[in-house]
């Protein structure tokens, strides 16, 4: 066995056993450490793997219809980002040509996704149908999966009509039961949310959509997060989960990732037991057991994959850093003076995005000797940047929480292998045993969108 910094030694928390493992190749050795290691079936021939010409490839589009919201959360980083900028609602023309542009980017064969974002989405309900019908009658149905996030509490029977003939996934920000949700979810009155969040949830629910919630986890959340999980699961019934760190900025929400781990592994031990998904630490463990590296934290994708667009037409990589007028590759409408024109070409070859796509842990000198380097993505760029002064360093949360993440993972796939040998490798199935048993339609076959798409304005099964 060579002597190599991708190679990570793990010490079992209850036996005398150790784990070597590649954090390149991802491969896991247990061995008994009385075993001579030159013995065992681990190499350093994968070195290979670290990419440095990878292209990036447009398949996410974030459409914020409004910067306006009726919700003033206190860790809300949009508000945060706006300041006293003017609200805005985009129009149709823009939608239509934001979409058009998306069409021309997405590469022939890939999956693409659109998701409604804002501000609150549903306050632009012109838009939302507007958009709905121009990707009907752009995409395929095999083309385009459509996700729209949402607080839930502007949910009318029109748009829950839209969302079901359109089959768009719709996502609550729901951050526990009412006591927690009501600490940071309020309206300009500080009064709470939750109830009527909750009631725009079960609308939806009751018209046969699948449902899934977005839970920002914080100070206010923290010590209960296995119990909201538990809730979601068996009180909701909500399909799957996100649980998002909060923004460096506001600090409203900050807690200490040393505090929130071991809660968040005990969250998805619930999760994964009961058949549920919690997609940011999903995308580590799916990582894991397939062998194949995360390279970006946001957007999880090889090449740089995802672009958003503001309410004006502005095009950028990041909504709260396009705010502030940074990362910004152009407008739609191409009105602002200094922009480019945003024709495909320009987009996929702005500088800001070459820029951005040289953002992956192969290319931090910091994440090189880290035994997560394949299964973190390097954080959020934007929370890099508000800490370092550059998105092209490591988000040191993420850090912490992917290496414990990894340590809990390979001590619980160790449960499922055979010993008797004094050293096992563990098979495919054995390291699947870290996920659910199913995964989301949208993440476990792109190509197959659960056999139901956006076409011509129905909905089709």
């Amino acid at each position: 066995m060579p002597n190599s910094q991708y190679i990570h030694h793990f010490s079992s928390p209850h036996t005398q056993d150790v784990a070597l493992y590649h954090s390149l190749s991802m491969d896991i050795v247990y061995c008994n450490p009385t075993l001579d290691p030159a013995t065992l079936p681990i190499n350093d021939s994968k070195e290979s793997i670290i990419q440095t010409n990878i292209q990036p490839e447009i398949t996410v589009m974030y459409l914020l219809l409004t910067n306006n919201c009726n919700l003033r959360c206190r860790y809300c980083t949009v508000q945060y980002n706006l300041n006293d900028a003017s609200i805005k609602v985009m129009d149709t023309t823009t939608i239509k040509k934001s979409i058009q542009l998306f069409k021309e980017l997405v590469p022939s064969g890939k999956k693409a996704s659109i998701t409604f974002f804002g501000g609150e989405p549903t306050l632009n309900p012109n838009g939302l149908q507007a958009a709905l019908m121009e990707i009907s009658h752009t995409f395929t149905p095999d083309e385009i999966q459509v996700f729209m996030v949402s607080n839930g509490t502007a949910i009318t029977e029109k748009i829950i009509d839209m969302l079901v003939q359109y089959n768009v996934f719709p996502i609550i920000s729901i951050d526990g039961w009412q006591e927690i949700h009501d600490q940071m979810r309020v309206y300009d009155n500080d009064t709470g949310s939750y109830q009527d969040a909750i009631a725009g949830y079960n609308r939806l629910k009751d018209k046969g959509l699948n449902v899934g919630i977005s839970t920002l986890v914080g100070k206010h959340n923290c010590e209960y997060l296995p119990e909201i999980t538990s809730f979601f699961i068996q009180e909701l019934k909500a399909f799957n989960l996100g649980m998002s760190l909060p923004h460096i900025k506001p600090e409203a929400a900050d807690v200490s990732i040393e505090l929130l781990t071991p809660e968040l592994i005990s969250s998805w031990e619930i999760a994964r037991d009961n058949n549920f998904y919690i997609m940011q630490i999903g995308k580590r463990f799916n990582a894991l057991a397939k062998q194949k590296p995360i390279l970006r934290s946001c957007p999880g994708s090889k090449g740089w994959s995802m672009i958003r667009i503001l309410p004006d037409g502005t095009i950028t990589l990041c909504e709260n850093m396009g705010l502030k007028n940074k990362a910004v590759l152009g407008n739609v409408n191409n009105s602002l003076p200094g922009m480019i024109s945003p024709t495909p070409f320009d987009v996929i070859n702005h500088p800001e995005i070459i820029d951005w796509n040289k953002r992956y842990p192969y290319n931090m000198n910091d994440c090189l000797t880290c035994s997560a380097i394949s299964i973190c993505g390097g954080g959020c760029p934007y929370d890099a940047f508000l800490k370092t002064g550059s998105i092209h360093n490591p988000e040191q949360r993420s850090c912490y929480l992917s290496r414990h993440l990894l340590e809990w993972a390979i001590w619980d796939i160790y449960k499922r292998v055979d010993m008797s040998q004094g050293f096992a490798v563990p098979t495919k199935e054995q390291r699947q045993g870290i996920l659910p048993k199913e995964l989301p339609y949208f993440m476990e076959n792109k190509g197959n969108y659960s056999g139901k798409g956006i076409y011509h304005g129905k909905h089709i099964s």
